[in-house]
């Protein structure tokens, strides 16, 4: 997990404990990867870990020159691991990869973007100006009338504009910026409404993704303040 302020407390950690000493070496281990991880937001690796598959290693060197060494573990083929997948877990559920070593990421699926049954059923949009930001990626927030009713469309999005309103995890810095799920009673509770009602539709598994990882960074940033 992450909490607000995570990074900042464990660099003071490491400042106390090597104490200006250049020998100190810091190891992070993880059974379970996600690509969402505010850690690797706060490493500054995020270009290279995302480029990176099972097996492979890299040394990375930040634009202040700290050095970064990082692996992802082969996965373990033996024929003990295979047997022992096939008597417990011989499941098609990408969130067993961290027990089964298949699969980079620890991933799940999310419901993708309908199809419209018929040609005469069209797909009418009713708000395109909502975006998310959120580890350093935006997604759109679309909001359709199709075939069951209302719902939200999730596109990834490289791009925002002067009009766009634009919901952020982290510090505002634009006039556009809006924390958190927005404020109640606003217009923008409408879209987490429908997110509660199941009503959220995806272009990809990675937005699914990155909009569950969202929403957790901000009700744990919320939950640390109320500490």
């Amino acid at each position: 997990g992450y909490g607000y302020n995570d990074f900042i407390r464990f660099t003071d950690i490491e400042s106390t404990i090597y104490r200006k000493r250049v020998c100190g070496i810091t190891f992070m281990l993880s059974n379970t990867i996600d690509i969402n991880s505010p850690w690797i937001d706060e490493f500054c690796i995020r270009p290279e870990i995302e480029m990176m598959q099972q097996g492979e290693s890299r040394y990375i060197v930040t634009d202040e020159g700290t050095h970064i060494f990082c692996e992802i573990l082969t996965p373990d083929e033996t024929e003990q691991r295979k047997a022992f997948n096939l008597r417990f877990f011989g499941f098609n559920n990408p969130k067993l990869a961290a027990i089964t070593g298949k699969g980079t990421w620890a991933t799940e699926h999310y419901p993708h973007i309908k199809a419209r049954k018929d040609e005469d059923t069209e797909t009418e949009i009713l708000y395109n100006r909502l975006f998310l930001y959120h580890n350093g990626k935006y997604c759109k927030l679309q909001i359709v009338s199709c075939d069951i009713g209302l719902a939200v469309y999730v596109f990834p999005a490289t791009k925002t504009y002067n009009d766009s309103i634009i919901l952020t995890s982290g510090e505002i810095t634009d006039r556009r910026h809006i924390y958190g799920l927005g404020a109640r009673g606003s217009g923008i509770e409408t879209v987490w409404r429908l997110y509660r009602a199941n009503r959220f539709y995806y272009a990809t598994n990675a937005d699914g993704a990155l909009v569950r990882a969202y929403i957790k960074a901000v009700k744990d940033r919320e939950r640390q303040r109320l500490m």
